[in-house]
């Protein structure tokens, strides 16, 4: 079947899948994708997210639409719909009646929502990133009061929000990149995680999100969604017709009974520096593929030095290198233009770098 609307989202149990678009599209296979047919939704807003758990489902989208089926995405009824601005773009199920869609509402506030009757009824709560207005991505639920959520922030950069009581209360950690999709996988799914976002930021947590690191994906492209089915073995999709696989948890291979942390990751790179304008903070990710020495800073116009991030030699692996607008001294700097200079081993790189306030 071939539909001429942009589909954003799609969910298989066996052989049945549901794949949900723009203007309301719908369309399903009973057959393992051997062929598909469109299957009304009652709605005309852009249908951004779908979830199902054995017959029942749920669906979100744009004016905070939210659908539900119990007949494996056969029929849909509508919860809730044609409310005025936000919507969801991400929608979990951890059993047949317990369902969450993460959004943004009306006013610009991240939107969370529960429903414990298979998306017949919603709880909802709203709450800001740290202080910042922004809209949740994807989202997943490792039990039923455990979740995480990829966002963005209102000036461009990204977070990742948890919750611990079921979307009830959240707590959010910034990030220089917008962040749009989370995966927690089946396997020690309480502990292990996946996000990411612009300029191909991938990030690993191997405890619950108490810590965020950082993973070399090889691509500037931004990448919208990621999914593991183990601890192992994952996919991320992007901008471009990226595609990128692991088999390894997103790690660098290393030689049996080497230390991962310590193993060579090849030559020098320079991944990427984002984002620019910024407000806040803006992130510098690069690989040390041998122990070299690293030297970055930032300079006004004039050329003289206002902020040293890195001096000397670093160990091997994947570093990021945070700058927050503030001088050597913690004063913060006006809005405007500064250079940097980066070297990495025998790589050279300048350019600058634009402050908004």
């Amino acid at each position: 079947m071939v539909t001429m609307v942009a589909l954003h989202d799609v969910h298989a149990v066996e052989a049945t899948c549901v794949a949900v678009g723009d203007g309301g599209t719908i369309v399903r296979t009973t057959d393992a994708g051997e062929s598909w047919a469109p299957v009304a939704s009652g709605v005309s807003d852009g249908l951004r997210s779908v979830s199902l758990m054995g017959a029942n489902g749920v669906c979100g989208g744009q004016s905070q639409t939210i659908l539900y089926t119990t007949d494996s995405g056969a029929t849909w009824e509508i919860s809730q719909s044609d409310f005025f601005g936000g919507g969801f773009y991400g929608a979990a199920m951890v059993s047949p009646q317990i369902a969450f869609v993460g959004g943004q509402n009306s006013i610009f506030q991240p939107l969370a929502g529960r429903s414990t009757n298979g998306g017949a009824s919603w709880s909802f709560a709203s709450f800001y990133l740290n202080g910042n207005e922004g809209s949740l991505a994807r989202i997943d639920f490792t039990d039923q009061n455990i979740g995480y959520a990829a966002a963005t922030v209102w000036d461009g950069s990204g977070a990742i929000a948890k919750t611990t009581d079921g979307g009830v209360n959240w707590t959010s950690e910034l990030f220089p990149q917008r962040l749009l999709g989370i995966s927690f996988p089946i396997s020690d799914a309480s502990q292990v995680g996946y996000c990411v976002g612009a300029s191909g930021t991938i990030r690993k947590t191997d405890d619950a999100g108490a810590t965020w690191g950082l993973q070399e994906s090889g691509t500037f492209q931004t990448l919208r969604d990621v999914h593991f089915v183990d601890i192992d073995h994952g996919y991320a999709v992007g901008d471009g017709g990226t595609i990128l696989r692991t088999t390894t948890g997103g790690e660098p291979p290393s030689a049996a009974g080497e230390d991962p942390l310590s193993a060579d990751l090849g030559a020098d790179r320079i991944l990427s520096i984002h984002p620019s304008p910024f407000r806040g903070t803006t992130e510098f990710r690069l690989v040390v593929g041998s122990g070299g020495p690293v030297e970055l800073a930032v300079y006004d116009v004039g050329g003289r030095k206002i902020r040293s991030l890195a001096s000397g030699r670093l160990p091997t692996g994947t570093h990021s290198f945070a700058w927050d607008g503030t001088d050597d001294e913690g004063i913060a700097l006006r809005a405007g233009v500064y250079p940097y200079r980066l070297a990495i081993g025998e790589q050279r790189r300048g350019g600058t770098l634009v402050m908004l306030k």
